[in-house]
C-alpha cells in the first residue's frame, strides 16, 4: 500500500467518541507539529478533531518540542497539500 495516496475508510462512527460522524475530518497519522504529513479520512468527526487539536494533540506536540529541537527535526505547520494514505 503506497503512502502517497488518500485513505478513505467506510466508517460512519467517530472512533474516539462512538458517535455518528456528522462532518468527516482528515486525521493526521502523526501530528503535523511532529513532522507528520499523511492523513486518513473516515475515522473522526470534525468537532472531535478540533477539540483534540486544541488539547491532546497540542500537549503531545509541545511535549516533544525540546527533543525535536535538540535532534534537529523541524515541526511543520498544517498543510492543505499534505499527502493522504490509501
Amino acid at each position: 500500500m503506497p503512502l502517497s495516496k488518500c485513505a478513505t475508510l467506510d466508517n460512519t462512527t467517530d472512533i474516539y467518541r462512538d458517535l455518528p460522524i456528522q462532518h468527516d475530518s482528515p486525521e493526521h497519522i502523526l501530528q503535523a507539529g511532529l513532522g507528520g504529513q499523511f492523513k486518513v479520512t473516515g475515522l473522526i468527526d470534525h468537532a472531535t478533531n478540533t477539540q483534540f487539536g486544541h488539547t491532546i494533540d497540542k500537549a503531545l506536540t509541545e511535549s516533544f518540542r525540546l527533543f525535536r529541537s535538540t535532534v534537529g527535526l523541524a515541526s511543520r505547520p498544517a498543510d492543505p497539500d499534505d499527502r493522504f494514505v490509501r
